[in-house]
């Protein structure tokens, strides 16, 4: 990709600079963003039997998936997550089958139970731990939206928007409620789900019965609230960990 930039004979040195430079920070942000993955596959390792339920599962849906189904493109979030995809759905009911009982009080609200939030945790850290992290330096991660389907049918593999999808539908597909947030930095960005904890106190509450969730008790996850003062737990490369520091955030797409 520097070659490239080198070599257009229709870029000032000035452009040339600037690429160079964009081109470095997508590839520190990369390094960064491996990094973190692999911390939170060895924070995943502790949950051997999740671990060996993601890969039967992956196994038993070999055989519906398509690996040429395309990539979306811009930030087509909307067809992107798929919940009700049945290969999606099937996939996120079993790993979630370790934190037995309804996601959700009452029934269709979204507010996570206790065994919801549970079957948050599962979820996430079966896809977290198995996750081949995947990107293109060249290439912007906003570019393209790969579904949830597809990703399912490439063995978990993909860059930051790509395990923001799968994780957005998988959580959704089990009753959660959830949302995709991109962060800036001055020149890099960065792609995350988010899962509706509830509005006001009760949201609130919620975020230390997470961390009882994911075996931290007394430990509040990272999160953000909305307009509603909804509180929104952050499920990044690791559970209640953002991975950056942005300095500017913004809500790419909200679920129903």
């Amino acid at each position: 990709a520097v070659r490239k930039v080198l070599e257009d004979s229709k870029a000032t040195e000035a452009d040339k600079d600037r690429r160079i430079a964009e081109l470095a920070e997508r590839l520190r942000r990369t390094e960064e963003d491996a990094a973190a993955l692999k911390k939170a596959a060895e924070d995943g390792k502790a949950l051997s039997k999740e671990l060996e339920e993601s890969r039967k599962a992956l196994e038993e849906l070999r055989g519906r998936l398509d690996k040429e189904e395309p990539l979306l493109p811009g930030k087509d979030y909307a067809r992107a997550v798929q919940p009700r995809e049945p290969a999606v759905r099937d996939y996120s009911v079993r790993l979630a089958a370790g934190s037995p009982g309804a996601f959700d009080e009452p029934q269709g609200s979204r507010l996570p139970t206790d065994a919801g939030l549970g079957q948050a945790y599962r979820i996430h850290a079966a896809l977290s731990s198995s996750w081949k992290y995947v990107s293109d330096p060249a290439v912007s991660w906003s570019d393209y939206a790969s579904p949830a389907r597809r990703t399912l049918a490439l063995g978990l593999a993909g860059d930051c928007d790509d395990f923001a999808v799968l994780v957005a539908s998988c959580v959704q597909a089990v009753g959660g409620r959830a949302r995709i947030v991109h962060g800036y930095t001055e020149r890099s960005g960065h792609a995350w789900a988010e899962l509706w904890l509830g509005d006001g106190e009760r949201g609130r509450a919620a975020l230390s019965r997470a961390g009882r969730a994911a075996g931290r008790p007394g430990w509040t996850p990272a999160h953000s609230t909305d307009g509603r003062g909804g509180t929104w737990l952050v499920l990044d490369w690791r559970f209640g960990e953002l991975s950056m520091r942005p300095s500017r955030t913004e809500v790419a797409w909200t679920g129903d």
